[in-house]
C-alpha cells in the first residue's frame, strides 16, 4: 500500500491545470527530474478541424521496447546500441478543456520498472 505522503503527491498532481500543453510538457519534465527519470513527448489528439491539440501524452524515455526487426537483423552495418526502453509505464496525460482552453491531467501513473537516477545525477538521464 502507498505511504500517505505518496498519496498525498498524487492527489496534487491529478489536480492541476496548465495554461498550454507546454506548460504541462515543463511541469512533468521538472517533476521527472526531481524523481531520476527523462520525459520525452508521445501520443497526441487533434481537434476535428486539425487545428489545435486536445490531448497530450508524456511517458519516461524508457517507456515501451525495441522493435523485434532492430533486434534481429543480419546485415548490421552499425555497432549495437544498448537497450535503453525496458517498458517503463509511468506516464502524464493531459487534456484541453473546450470551453476554457485550459488543460488538467487525464491521467498519471507514478510507476517505474527501472532504477531511477539520484537527483544530484537526474540531468544525466538522457535517451541513448
Amino acid at each position: 500500500m502507498a505511504d500517505h505522503e505518496s498519496l498525498l503527491e498524487y492527489s496534487q498532481i491529478v489536480s492541476l491545470l496548465f495554461a498550454s500543453e507546454d506548460e504541462g510538457f515543463q511541469f512533468y519534465n521538472a517533476y521527472g527530474l526531481k524523481k531520476g527519470f527523462s520525459v520525452r513527448r508521445s501520443y497526441v489528439e487533434w481537434d476535428i478541424g486539425h487545428n489545435e491539440m486536445t490531448l497530450r501524452k508524456f511517458v519516461c524515455n524508457r517507456e515501451g521496447f525495441r522493435e523485434e526487426k532492430h533486434m534481429n537483423r543480419e546485415n548490421k552495418q552499425r555497432r549495437p546500441r544498448g537497450i535503453t526502453c525496458v517498458g517503463c509505464r509511468a506516464k502524464f496525460v493531459i487534456a484541453r478543456q473546450r470551453n476554457t482552453g485550459q488543460w488538467y491531467v487525464k491521467d498519471f501513473i507514478d510507476e517505474y520498472n527501472h532504477p531511477l537516477a539520484p537527483e544530484d545525477l537526474s540531468c544525466l538521464t538522457t535517451r541513448f
